[in-house]
């Protein structure tokens, strides 16, 4: 995951991230699903899952403090991006598209990317460009954006 951390565009960035979390989840999918399908009835349930996902949460909260900086608005607080790579990129997406629903691990790949970079393009406004600094500015205003700056605001009666 580590390499993830240099990347400069956020589309490469969560792309690559899709790649390398299929990578590990179709690797110990295994391990996955035994330690899940134990946990009902495991005396320390709670300790067994935190072991088995501590390190990959940690990884996926360096990548989400890493894509906030990259965007030019995040599209949520750091916290909450961390929760929706969880969402995304963590066992149980994996295992509902491809376990339950029967997916492949290249289409859910494919999918789980384009649903994270989609999310963060309307949530967040435009991502910048490689190399490019987040704006410090006030935020742009969505429905002047919309209008084009040379239309007038909507008429009040």
């Amino acid at each position: 995951m580590a390499r993830l951390l240099v990347l400069t565009d956020p589309r490469e960035l969560v792309r690559e991230l899709a790649a390398a979390t299929r990578h590990g989840n179709e690797g110990q999918f295994l391990v996955h699903e035994a330690i899940r399908k134990a946990l009902p009835a495991h005396e320390q349930a709670e300790e067994l899952w935190e072991r088995a996902t501590g390190e990959y949460r940690k990884a996926l909260r360096d990548v989400a403090a890493h894509l906030d900086a990259l965007t030019a608005r995040p599209a949520a607080s750091g916290e909450e991006t961390v929760h929706l790579l969880w969402f995304w990129s963590g066992p149980s997406g994996w295992g509902t598209l491809v376990v339950e629903d029967g997916w492949s691990w290249e289409r859910a790949e494919r999918f789980l990317s384009r649903t994270a970079i989609a999310h963060a393009l309307l949530t967040a406004g435009r991502l910048h460009a490689p190399g490019v600094r987040r704006h410090s500015g006030p935020a742009p205003d969505p429905v002047r954006d919309r209008r084009g700056a040379d239309c007038p605001p909507p008429a009040t009666s």
